[in-house]
């Protein structure tokens, strides 16, 4: 890495393991794991399920999931420049999310549907979100953003800030409501129109 802050920590950067940096990677507001995928703690309840006998994953491959993911979060506990992770995003603990999603879709088909739900809508109201919005604020600033300001997407919401300079004419905000509707008609029409080189009167 080049000489940026907390390079003189260890050996430029990486020192030795801290409670503090395991702390933000699983619950910093702005890009901690449980914060940004809740549906991952489920995974760490894998195991009760495969002593009992009900789970889809045999008990091998679920403590190979649950090794690998901790083994991660162990490593980047070492590694200082895990803190400018508010600028990206979650980042280096996102190779897990595949193997704690299969761990953790073993417990989610074992909850009653109510709750299996909920984890699911939450998860995916939070992603959307930080998708969305992609700011460097929390999780909590991206999901107000989104349900007060209306649906976004970061390519509009660039062109709506720089449109002083290079579109003076878009004076005002432009809502992504309509962009949402268009590709909501186009897949639509996708999906139902069965013969597109037909004539309209065939």
């Amino acid at each position: 890495m080049p000489a940026v802050e907390w390079i003189d920590v260890g050996y430029k950067g990486v020192g030795g393991l801290s409670g503090e940096l395991v702390r933000l990677l699983l619950i910093e507001p702005r890009y901690g794991l449980f914060v940004v995928a809740p549906i991952t703690v489920l995974a760490f309840a894998a195991p009760w399920l495969n002593r009992r006998g009900t789970s889809f994953l045999p008990s091998r491959e679920t403590w190979f999931c649950l090794a690998y993911a901790v083994a991660f979060i162990l490593f980047f506990g070492c590694v200082q420049y895990t803190r400018l992770q508010y600028v990206t995003g979650i980042r280096y603990l996102a190779p897990i999310l595949p193997f704690l999603f299969l761990a953790g879709a073993a417990v989610l088909l074992r909850l009653p549907r109510w709750l299996a739900y909920g984890f699911a809508l939450v998860s995916f109201v939070i992603n959307w979100s930080i998708s969305m919005v992609r700011s460097q604020g929390s999780v909590m600033d991206n999901l107000v953003h989104v349900f007060v300001s209306g649906f976004q997407l970061p390519w509009l919401t660039v062109l709506g800030k720089t449109s002083k300079q290079y579109l003076p004419w878009l004076d005002a905000p432009v809502n992504a409501l309509p962009f949402f509707v268009l590709l909501g008609v186009a897949i639509a029409l996708v999906w139902t129109i069965r013969d597109p080189a037909k004539p309209l009167d065939a």
